[in-house]
Formats: C-alpha cells, sequence, structure tokens
C-alpha cells in the first residue's frame, strides 16, 4: 500500500553560523471540506505530530546554505473505509536572543488518506498532499512526496538570520 508518507524541513542559514537549538513539529488537524466523500473531523482518528530538531552539533552544508530533515509520518488504524483529510500546519519552539530571527513558512497542507476494506480490517491504499501556499487560497497544488528530502514536495521551509554583533 502506498502509505509511506514524509515531511521534509529544510532551515536555511547562512554559512559559518551557529545552528540554533530549536525544534519544528508538525501537526496534523482533522480537516472538514465541502467536498463530500470526506469523514467528519469528529471521526478522523488522531495523527501524531512528527518533529525535527536542529542544534550546533548538526553543522551547516557550506555548499547548500541549508540544512534538511525529513521524518515520516505514522498514521492510525482507520475504523472504517473512506476518505480522512487533515490540515498540515508547522509550529516551533524557537526564542530568540538579540539579533536573531526565525522566518517560518507560512504554507500548510492538506493530505488525504484514502483507506480500503481488506480481509477483516482496512488498509491505506494511497495518501494525496496538497500544498496551501496562502490561507485565501481555495485550490492547493499537488505534490509528490518521497524520502528524498531534495526532491520531497512536502516540505516547510525557514530562514535563520543572525546579526553578525548578535
Amino acid at each position: 500500500a502506498g502509505d509511506a508518507v514524509y515531511i521534509t524541513k529544510d532551515l536555511k542559514i547562512a554559512r559559518y553560523t551557529t545552528v540554533p537549538e530549536v525544534c519544528f513539529t508538525f501537526s496534523f488537524a482533522p480537516y472538514t471540506a465541502a467536498s463530500s466523500g470526506l469523514q467528519s473531523g469528529e471521526s478522523c482518528p488522531a495523527v501524531a505530530p512528527v518533529s525535527a530538531s536542529y542544534s550546533a552539533e548538526d553543522g551547516c552544508d557550506i555548499s547548500s546554505g541549508k540544512l534538511t530533515k525529513t521524518v515520516q509520518v505514522c498514521f492510525p488504524e482507520f475504523p472504517h473505509a473512506g476518505v480522512y483529510a487533515y490540515k498540515v500546519t508547522e509550529s516551533d519552539d524557537f526564542t530568540p536572543c538579540e539579533g536573531e530571527e526565525l522566518m517560518n513558512d507560512e504554507a500548510y497542507y492538506i493530505v488525504r488518506v484514502y483507506v480500503v476494506n481488506c480481509d477483516g480490517g482496512t488498509e491505506i491504499r494511497y495518501v494525496t498532499v496538497e500544498k496551501f501556499d496562502d490561507p485565501c487560497d481555495l485550490n492547493g497544488e499537488k505534490v509528490e512526496v518521497c524520502e528524498n528530502g531534495e526532491l520531497n514536495g512536502f516540505k516547510f521551509v525557514n530562514t535563520y538570520t543572525k546579526c553578525a554583533d548578535g
């Protein structure tokens, strides 16, 4: 079944800058749209948040000016066949010091999990992911999801800056 889903986190950072201590959390909230066929928000099983943490020990890829981490999403057992939808957003625990700034990615994603009946239970047939860059945008862009962080379209990008005297 095509149920492996990965989220990639890109932290853009200037060369030779110490990587900040920060944990990014990706949360899944049940999503109900006017479209028919979606399970209501109340019937969507909870999906545990996943996170990507950074620290000074990570170093920085000097050639690209960014650090990339990819985490796998673990879906729960689904009670019955149907389409389950989740809105995925990002938050962080960053507390800036003087001269530091973390610019967050404003995008969010809608993940649809297509579940079918099989052998006395259910299984995930496939998963689709749409990216929305603007909260007012009604039409998302379908993205490809894969384990390779460079090619993964399910990606949040943040930029960390630090003043030279900060």
